[in-house]
């Protein structure tokens, strides 16, 4: 059955009330936070946003090929290179071809990485905590499965473009 697909907030409201245009601030705000919560923790020294959901996904499974981290952090793939190799610039991980497969490259923990671990957690536990602030357990599921489904869209979009640009020359 399609789903009745809303354009705006109100026939009479402003553009600048559409979901689009929302989620920039999101993101903006988003990146504001962790920004200010890395340097009032000291972990500005060593991580920029975007490296703790990586940390994260490497103290679950450690020295795994890029390819498992970009399905598990559902970031796209030139987004995860580039975080990974300011990562190792930074001395967190260290990025090797993989014995079993040439084509692969694995990405192993640091110790510095690995000696950041109690702090991120608390980081995270932190930045969850306000995220969360005021809202139910309801509201929080609700807010899980929206942004799921929004990566989702997005993600088939991206896909759709990949298909149509392959039979050109």
């Amino acid at each position: 059955m399609p789903r009745k697909v809303r354009q705006s907030v109100a026939p009479e409201s402003s553009a600048l009330e559409d979901l689009p245009l929302y989620l920039p601030r999101l993101y903006y705000a988003f990146l504001g936070l962790v920004e200010r919560r890395l340097a009032s923790t000291g972990l500005d020294r060593h991580l920029g946003p975007g490296m703790g959901h990586v940390l994260l996904a490497l103290y679950e499974q450690d020295d795994c090929i890029i390819k498992d981290i970009g399905r598990r952090v559902q970031i796209a793939n030139a987004t995860l290179t580039g975080l990974l190799k300011k990562m190792e610039a930074a001395g967190l991980v260290e990025c090797r071809k993989c014995a079993e497969d040439g084509r692969a490259v694995r990405v192993r923990l640091t110790k510095l990485g690995r000696s950041l671990k109690p702090k991120l957690k608390a980081f995270h536990e932190g930045v969850t905590a306000t995220l969360q602030e005021g809202l139910s357990a309801e509201e929080i599921e609700r807010a899980h499965k929206l942004f799921t489904h929004l990566l989702h869209v997005m993600r088939q979009d991206e896909e759709k473009g990949r298909t149509k640009g392959k039979g050109r020359a």
